[in-house]
């Protein structure tokens, strides 16, 4: 698990040794980030 101190984040890498993990993004194997600030939101979009 990865993250800074007091942050409200964190960044955890799980494995499950019986499922094959394919290529593709699936529920089980992409990344999310939720931006809780509509305003952050969409400072972060329009710098790409």
């Amino acid at each position: 698990m990865l993250g800074r101190e007091r942050a409200a984040y964190h960044l955890a890498f799980v494995r499950n040794a019986e499922q094959k993990v394919g290529r593709a993004s699936t529920n089980d194997n992409m990344l999310v980030f939720y931006v809780p600030d509509a305003g952050a939101w969409e400072r972060a979009v329009r710098r790409g």
